[in-house]
């Protein structure tokens, strides 16, 4: 079993930040940890109805995905592809 842990801060003053990302993982009697990626990907984001938008740099405004929540946690379901993840509040 594999599993991906990403953390990402949303300021309610529009900034959004990538804190970094690790995986997890078990087999037998082995595990893998990858420890944390630094992250330190920045945006500016607003949404747009149920649609989250946002800017890289200055770039032009872009859709990144449709938002939601399920059981007190966000539900992002990203443009791009159709893919789908939950986020749960940091502590």
């Amino acid at each position: 079993m594999l599993a991906t842990q990403q953390l990402l801060e949303l300021t309610s003053d529009g900034l959004m930040r990538e804190l970094g990302w690790r995986a997890l993982g078990g087999f037998g009697s082995g595990s893998i940890d990858t420890g944390s990626d630094g992250g330190g990907d920045r945006a500016s984001w607003r949404v747009e109805g149920d649609l989250l938008v946002v800017s890289y740099q200055g770039s032009p405004w872009v859709p990144l995905a449709r938002f939601g929540f399920s059981d007190g946690r966000l539900v992002l379901r990203y443009v791009q592809d159709g893919s789908v993840q939950v986020w749960s509040r940091g502590r």
